[in-house]
């Protein structure tokens, strides 16, 4: 799946909240199953970007810290 799953979580990495809006106003999952790719889930592909507004945005949208996946397994160790 290599280092973004989808390109969701590559937008959350990107550090541009306005393309994260933009996905997530067409339909794009916050909590995708299965995780995929490097970082597993988009809250820990915006995490290991230090991105504090995706992740907030993230947050408020349902990104829910206690899933597990990716290399850190959850986006508090990101």
């Amino acid at each position: 799946a290599g280092t973004y799953g989808t390109p969701f979580q590559a937008a959350c990495s990107s550090g541009d909240l306005s393309v994260v809006r933009e996905l997530v106003e067409h339909g794009a999952l916050i909590n995708p199953q299965p995780a995929n790719g490097k970082h597993g889930f988009p809250l820990h592909a915006a995490a290991a970007a230090s991105d504090q507004e995706i992740i907030e945005y993230l947050l408020e949208k349902g990104a829910d810290v206690a899933l597990e996946g990716g290399e850190h397994g959850y986006a508090l160790l990101a």
